[in-house]
């Protein structure tokens, strides 16, 4: 019989406990700060985040690398298996699904590779249901066709205290952030509808208003698409008041199937920042 593997990057905020009950095999992404190099898993979240306030400096990711990849679908396919690779949006990273493609071109493995246009949490909220009809003994193609419906019903929303992350990324211009910084203001960024790339949704003067702003959105979506309940990964970056402040309102306002609460990954806090705390949510219907 045909398993099917998953594959997925680091970035995607599941616990090592479900990783592990799963069978998901995680390819850790590369970091720097300034002159020194790590590997995500090599350095925990919080350490990471204290190498950043005591050096200063701004961190850097790395996308995944061919090699690693290739290695990973030749070990995963030896016994006649299939994977599934899946992987952060191209809109954001396409590097890492060109390194992904090269891979599979060089191994000639049985792989399939899916772009989830998420990152950070969506990308685990689709692997975790995939990884769980995987491990019911589906065919590729089943697991395809569950990882392709949770992508069109999953949206990510971050709120970003510290500008200069979004700013570093790309994202805004040097004087907005310089503005938002000396206003206090914390944008609202949103990847939503498929579309695999950050837009703004708002921006708020503190924690309440910016949770308030986010319950409001997934409220819309939830209306947009006739969702009666939503799965869904919380995570921070050194800010648990925040997230819990979330959960809460997550709690009164909907009904939740599922909770996931984490620390953000540290491939997450090189592009958030410090003090960001954010939600990705998976948009169920009857049929879930």
């Amino acid at each position: 019989m045909v398993n099917v593997k998953i594959l997925v990057g680091s970035n995607n905020e599941i616990p090592s406990s479900l990783l592990k009950k799963y069978d998901i095999r995680v390819i850790p992404f590369s970091l720097s700060l300034g002159e020194k190099n790590f590997k995500d898993g090599g350095i925990t979240p919080g350490e990471f985040l204290e190498k950043i306030k005591a050096t200063k400096l701004f961190p850097k990711t790395a996308a995944l690398s061919v090699g690693e990849l290739a290695n990973a679908y030749r070990e995963l396919t030896k016994e006649g298996n299939s994977v599934v690779s899946m992987h952060m949006s191209s809109g954001l990273s396409i590097a890492t699904l060109y390194a992904a493609q090269n891979a599979k071109e060089i191994t000639k493995a049985d792989v399939e590779i899916i772009d989830t246009k998420q990152t950070c949490g969506g990308v685990g909220l689709v692997v975790l249901e995939a990884a769980k009809v995987a491990k019911q003994g589906k065919t590729k193609d089943e697991v395809v066709q569950i990882a392709n419906k949770v992508i069109s019903r999953t949206n990510s929303i971050f709120a970003l205290p510290d500008m200069e992350y979004l700013y570093r990324g790309g994202r805004i211009g040097k004087a907005k952030s310089l503005m938002g910084s000396l206003l206090k203001i914390i944008p609202l960024i949103a990847i939503r509808d498929q579309t695999g790339v950050v837009t703004p949704i708002g921006k708020a003067r503190n924690t309440a208003q910016a949770n308030e702003k986010i319950i409001e959105t997934i409220k819309s979506d939830m209306e947009k698409t006739g969702a009666k309940k939503i799965k869904c990964i919380t995570s921070h970056v050194g800010n648990k008041p925040a997230a819990d402040e979330l959960k809460n309102s997550l709690q009164k306002n909907f009904e939740c199937e599922q909770i996931i609460e984490t620390e953000a990954s540290c491939p997450a806090i090189v592009h958030i920042g410090p003090k960001a705390w954010g939600i990705s949510y998976y948009l169920m219907g009857d049929e879930d």
